[in-house]
């Protein structure tokens, strides 16, 4: 099996710059810092660029949020939280936190947000129609 090519922001890096994180690995450090080249910043640029015909299309997905999603992303930056705080509190993941906030999960149980608003101090309260 080919040894798989590290990339940076989707652009491969070079034999340098892997032999740095392998090193950062083995230390057992969680971050390190790289230079990146000329050709490696103008391909992250047109990456970025392209990505930029998609971010309208994400922006609209985000104004879409149903409401509970905003509220409980508001909630939580006027707390002053983390979503790693907030998991911590409700016993649930940062993914699911995030994906509710985001408004990915549409169906959230009531238990779910229940649970969200006891840590926010928020109280649940449910409308039809």
């Amino acid at each position: 099996m080919p040894k798989r090519k590290r990339t940076i922001a989707g652009v491969p890096m070079t034999e340098q710059q892997d032999a740095k994180v392998q090193k950062a690995r083995r230390e057992g450090r969680r971050r390190v810092v790289l230079e990146t080249t000329p050709q490696q910043h103008k391909a992250v640029r047109r990456r970025a660029a392209a990505a930029d015909a998609e971010g309208e299309e994400i922006a609209a997905a985000f104004r879409d949020r149903p409401e509970y999603a905003v509220q409980i992303r508001q909630a939580r930056k006027a707390a002053g939280m983390t979503l790693e705080e907030l998991a911590g509190s409700t016993g649930m993941t940062k993914s699911a936190l995030s994906k509710i906030e985001r408004g990915a999960n549409r169906n959230p149980t009531i238990t779910t947000l229940d649970r969200i608003g006891e840590a926010l101090g928020l109280e649940l309260t449910v409308r039809y129609g």
